[in-house]
């Protein structure tokens, strides 16, 4: 089977695209470097910026390495947002079955486990196939946040210290395999990610800043301690800092090194426009 996104490469890669734009920019990466690009994405995550060569739902991961193995494809990125589906839109192929299985998983719980978990099989029974997974890094080193402020606007005193006391509020989220992400205001942390996402986060926070007349919240996402680096490491892009902006948030921190920051030149433009720090932990 060969893509129309494919060249001829023994070194072909597949992108497992999620949502948002990073997918395109991936592929576009691994256009300029004359290398091969097959593309899936789940019905579960369409991506507007890219077209897939196969759509499958995230239950059907036996037939996803047949589609691999045709193509001749020999490593995969993940890249973009994925988000779990409800258990019910779940079409559960004999290997996803098992694989869930394999986790002590019950189906009388209605919900699938913890992200870290489920990557961490999915990523296992990738490999068990002599697929090799590369991370969004190796692939564009340049994405991974630096340490300080990104743009011209730094944080306050105060706010840093709400960075630290998010940091480490959010390594605790990441152990519990619940979020990666957390808000803190005031000196105190306030909201924290749950299997709703960031959006909703952002949401809740600002209701208890408002509650609590409490000054201007920060948004800090961190890797979960335990997780695989190769795949849903923390990201924010223009989109981010626009919403954080509407929310009347004072800015965003990051991890250093284990970050990625879609653009970095138009999130710092866009943080300057719109009076939102962004910092690097």
């Amino acid at each position: 089977m060969q893509s129309v996104n494919q060249k001829n490469n023994s070194q072909n890669i597949a992108i497992i695209a999620g949502r948002g734009v990073l997918p395109k920019i991936i592929f576009d990466k691994l256009s300029d470097d004359n290398l091969g690009a097959f593309v899936i994405s789940f019905d579960s995550d369409n991506n507007e910026f890219l077209q897939p060569d196969y759509i499958a739902n995230m239950g059907q991961v036996g037939a996803v390495v047949t589609e691999l193995k045709k193509a001749e494809i020999k490593k995969i990125v993940f890249a973009g947002g994925i988000v779990k589906p409800k258990l019910i839109d779940l079409k559960l192929d004999k290997e996803a079955a098992k694989l869930l299985g394999k986790m002590a998983f019950s189906k009388f719980f209605g919900k699938l486990p913890g992200d870290d978990k489920l990557f961490k099989v999915i990523l296992g029974y990738l490999e068990k196939h002599g697929l090799e997974i590369i991370g969004v890094d190796e692939v564009m080193p340049e994405l991974l946040a630096e340490k300080g402020i990104l743009g011209t606007l730094a944080p306050t005193k105060a706010q840093l210290a709400d960075i630290h006391t998010g940091c480490a509020a959010a390594k605790v989220l990441g152990e519990k395999d619940e979020g990666q992400a957390v808000v803190c205001a005031g000196g105190e942390l306030i909201a924290t990610e749950d299997e709703k996402g960031t959006d909703n986060l952002l949401e809740r926070a600002v209701v208890i800043c408002s509650e609590k007349n409490l000054p201007k919240a920060v948004l800090v996402k961190c890797v979960k301690p335990q997780q695989d680096r190769r795949i849903d490491l923390p990201s924010i892009g223009v989109q981010t800092i626009e919403k954080l902006a509407a929310n009347g948030f004072a800015g965003v921190a990051v991890e250093a090194g284990s970050s990625i920051i879609i653009d970095k030149q138009a999130v710092a433009a866009k943080a300057d426009e719109l009076g939102v720090f962004v910092f690097g932990i």
